[in-house]
């Protein structure tokens, strides 16, 4: 089959069938590159603002970070992988890599088509988004190739205007909506959390894991920086930096010794990962201070 071929839909059994492009996603999507980055992610922090040589510490800035930027290779933050759509005059039915499902025109609640540029990439990401039966689903068809596309936009549009199908839905969001959500909860969680282990005197495991979650959620609202909600954390996430900042500088506080502190007070009340222990000095004899 020429290329000119295959960008092209095909034609079976009265149904339009639309295939994408893309054989499978790239290796690095996957969860165990996104787990290698965090690791190295957090040995910087560490040998940054840490450099303690005990291994629970190294374990847990890398170990934090690891897991906090492994989510990102999870499903959720990512595309489904589509395979194929097949219209026909009753509806369409969508195939991903894995599983598939059949709607139908007159059950659409609403349904419209949308374009997300990708920033410093010159390009744009084409969904197909639909509400059914109260859920909302968006399908990412950039892997049909421009021709393919078109074609089912034409004739999806169609189907549409026929249904009466309305545009517009309030309950209708999309992904770059559930993802700024999601990351203003992150970093409002995130922000309750370190101030609560700094009460507590979880504050090392409290630093680490915080700010690896709070980082988490200035790029997925860097990500989705055109939805409101994410304006608002990026300006409040840079609020926080510029003081901290200040802070640092005029006060001339040293980071490094600040989580020498935390660490030291920490081992003294025997907070995670240290244990609280009641060895003598190595400089008294065993059973000094104790009652013949």
């Amino acid at each position: 089959m020429s290329a000119e071929e295959q960008d092209k839909p095909e034609f079976e059994e009265g149904e339009l069938i639309f295939r994408s492009d893309i054989k499978g996603e790239p290796k690095w999507r996957s969860v165990p590159y996104f787990v290698v980055c965090g690791a190295l992610v957090g040995l910087l922090f560490w040998y940054q603002f840490d450099g303690n040589l005990s291994w629970s510490h190294i374990i847990a800035y890398c170990g934090g970070f690891a897991l906090i930027i492994g989510l990102f290779g999870l499903p959720m933050f990512r595309k489904k992988e589509l395979k194929e759509i097949r219209v026909n005059e009753e509806g369409f039915k969508i195939y991903w890599a894995i599983g598939s499902k059949e709607y139908k025109w007159k059950e659409l609640e609403a349904a419209r088509f949308e374009t997300y540029p990708i920033a410093n990439l010159h390009t744009n990401v084409q969904a197909f988004k639909f509400r059914v039966a109260g859920k909302n689903t968006e399908v990412f068809i950039d892997g049909l190739g421009d021709t393919k596309i078109s074609t089912f936009s034409i004739v999806t549009n169609k189907f549409l205007s026929d249904y009466c199908v309305p545009l517009q839905s309030k309950q209708m969001w999309s992904f770059n909506h559930f993802l700024a959500v999601s990351g203003a909860i992150t970093f409002a969680v995130s922000a309750i959390a370190i101030l609560i282990a700094y009460v507590l005197y979880y504050r090392t495991l409290g630093f680490i894991f915080g700010t690896a979650f709070l980082g988490s959620g200035v790029v997925v609202a860097f990500m989705t920086r055109k939805e409101r909600i994410s304006k608002y954390v990026l300006a409040i996430s840079a609020i926080i930096a510029t003081s901290l900042i200040v802070m640092i500088w005029a006060f001339h506080i040293d980071v490094g010794q600040v989580l020498r502190d935390w660490d030291k007070e920490e081992r003294r009340l025997g907070r995670p990962p240290w244990t609280k222990t009641t060895q003598p000095d190595s400089n008294e004899p065993p059973n000094a201070g104790k009652e013949k």
